[in-house]
């Protein structure tokens, strides 16, 4: 991730998002050796991926979620650049973050 051509700064904010809210919804609260699968992949096209994947396979409100009526967290990582998506994967699901290289300012 250190060479992609993008705001870092705002790549590592959606990542603490996207693992807070699958730490605070998917995961039992004391539950020992728990925790979510996190990818961070550029693409040919230059995008970041950050995908976190968690065992829960449904994603209630999702639309409602993003559009920030029920809490800040992936809104605002949506107002960081990223378009979020969800999709199911390996009994559960991944969220993912798409966040488009560009220039940075300092």
């Amino acid at each position: 991730m250190l060479g992609w051509p993008g705001s870092q700064h705002a790549a590592i904010d959606v990542l603490y998002v996207l693992v807070n809210n699958a730490m605070k919804h998917a995961f039992t609260p004391g539950a020992v050796a728990q925790g979510p699968d996190v990818w961070l992949r550029i693409t040919r096209a230059g995008e970041l991926h950050i995908d976190v994947t968690d065992p829960d396979p449904a994603f209630p409100d999702f639309s409602r979620a993003v559009a920030g009526e029920l809490g800040r967290g992936l809104w605002g990582a949506k107002r960081l650049g990223a378009a979020i998506t969800w999709f199911p994967a390996d009994g559960g699901k991944t969220v993912r973050a798409t966040m488009r290289a560009g220039r940075v300012s300092a």
